[in-house]
């Protein structure tokens, strides 16, 4: 069992199946399946005083470079965070934190701390999320900026080196 810390609550996840083809004949082949794993929901109270759900996911897929990519669902929005595009290298493991951050320029954001791992090394990271015109974007900016350094390694030490 894994287990998703937010504001120092343990959350465990559940492991998501899903439906085999209906009816598949010997010479129709099912498309494999990847398997997609989700955490339970949250609620995280932004700094604006408004709350919000989300809840992580992990596809254990072949994509590019990645064996497994992390992503949240997040105000309704599926979004990808982890081991595609900037972080594409990135083996996702697990979404160990999510939080609150302060806002930047009026922008609402939420850090979101991961494990991760390569062939070669291992280390946590955190991706930063801001909300822009309704919509949450990966902020691509801080990509890599955290790795392996103790400002990643939690929410309360990311809100710190953001200040």
């Amino acid at each position: 069992m894994r287990t998703l810390v937010i504001y120092s609550l343990l959350i465990s996840t559940a492991q998501v199946s899903e439906p085999a083809v209906a009816n598949a004949s010997p010479a129709t082949k099912p498309q494999e399946q990847p398997d997609v794993r989700q955490d339970r929901p949250l609620t995280i109270k932004l700094a604006d005083g408004h709350t919000l759900g989300l809840r992580g996911f992990r596809v254990l897929a072949k994509h590019g470079l990645s064996d497994a990519q992390c992503g949240v669902i997040i105000g309704g929005q599926r979004l990808m965070t982890l081991g595609e595009g900037e972080t594409e290298i990135y083996t996702c493991d697990e979404l160990v934190a999510a939080g609150a951050l302060p806002p930047d320029r009026g922008l609402q954001r939420i850090g979101l701390i991961y494990d991760w791992s390569t062939r070669n090394a291992n280390a946590r990271t955190a991706v930063i999320l801001r909300e822009e015109h309704g919509r949450w974007l990966v902020d691509t900016s801080t990509a890599g900026r955290f790795d392996g350094v103790p400002a990643g390694r939690s929410i309360p030490a990311l809100r710190r080196a953001l200040r």
